[in-house]
């Protein structure tokens, strides 16, 4: 269940309507997944502060630049989350 759920979120991260902030979305054989994004530290931000969504930044990390993980959850998080 969590890989088809996971694979419906890339699949909507990856859509047209994201494209404006969406870079990439890094293939995931785990229970996340890994998204770069341009502005990156202020998307984090704004998700948690303005929507309660939590990610995590990672752009600190090697060859991470502009990137956060985004958890895959229940489909009600996510789509919390999408919907953001």
């Amino acid at each position: 269940r969590v890989l088809a759920e996971r694979d419906r979120v890339a699949a909507a991260l990856s859509a047209p309507e994201f494209a404006s902030a969406v870079r990439r979305v890094s293939p995931s054989d785990a229970n996340f997944l890994l998204v770069r994004v341009a502005n990156c530290r202020a998307v984090c931000d704004a998700l948690a502060e303005r929507h309660g969504v939590v990610v995590r930044y990672r752009g600190g990390m090697l060859h991470c630049d502009g990137c956060m993980r985004v958890t895959i959850g229940t489909e009600e998080e996510n789509e919390r989350m999408l919907a953001a």
